[in-house]
């Protein structure tokens, strides 16, 4: 005896979408431009309030209050361009290192390694003399947003920079199941034939 059967299974659609990450070094311990000393102590609060972070894209000038002019701020004008998605922490480096991923087509296309990065955000700490100057020693940050921008702009720490580019395919896989009842079933058996 033979008998008919119709079986269907679920129906699995998938896509694949390049996605471009940047990875580089967020920060390093030490002295940065301008006037800020990064402890060791508080590169761990960096790579802890980094992650999910927006990331931006350029610089800006600004007129102070009392009328100095001030060049490479960070300009915040403009939507996010990406949002770090990682961060780790080497300690034997002293240096926290990123992964963000680049929402803006435009600037995954432009991105290039050498790339400079600097953080906005809050910091801890106390000023003291080094070197002759008045330093403010940090010693916890909470991050706001990082900046992304040419290699041509002066950063604040030299070592802060994208170091390379990766180009990542991202699978997405749905599947849709239906149930029948088992009234159905029958039903739909009964109509090929099959109890004939």
């Amino acid at each position: 005896m033979s008998i008919r059967f119709l079986f269907q299974s679920p129906i699995n659609v998938s896509e694949t979408q390049k996605e471009t990450f940047i990875e580089g070094v967020l920060i390093s311990e030490g002295l940065s431009l301008n006037g800020n000393y990064y402890t060791f102590e508080s590169l761990r609060s960096i790579a802890e309030s980094a992650v999910g972070k927006s990331v931006h894209f350029g610089v800006t000038s600004r007129i102070l209050p009392n009328g100095l002019r001030v060049h490479n701020i960070h300009d915040l004008t403009k939507e996010p361009v990406g949002k770090i998605v990682k961060t780790w922490f080497n300690k034997s480096l002293r240096k926290v290192f990123f992964k963000a991923l680049l929402t803006s087509k435009e600037i995954a296309e432009t991105v290039r390694e050498g790339w400079g990065i600097s953080i906005d955000g809050w910091a801890d700490g106390g000023f003291v003399k080094k070197m002759g100057r008045l330093i403010f020693n940090v010693t916890k940050v909470l991050i706001n947003n990082v900046q992304l921008f040419s290699e041509k702009v002066v950063r604040g720490v030299q070592s802060a920079r994208v170091e390379s580019i990766v180009q990542e395919s991202l699978a997405f896989v749905s599947s849709r199941n239906k149930v029948l009842p088992v009234k159905e079933i029958i039903t739909a058996l009964w109509a090929q034939g099959v109890f004939d």
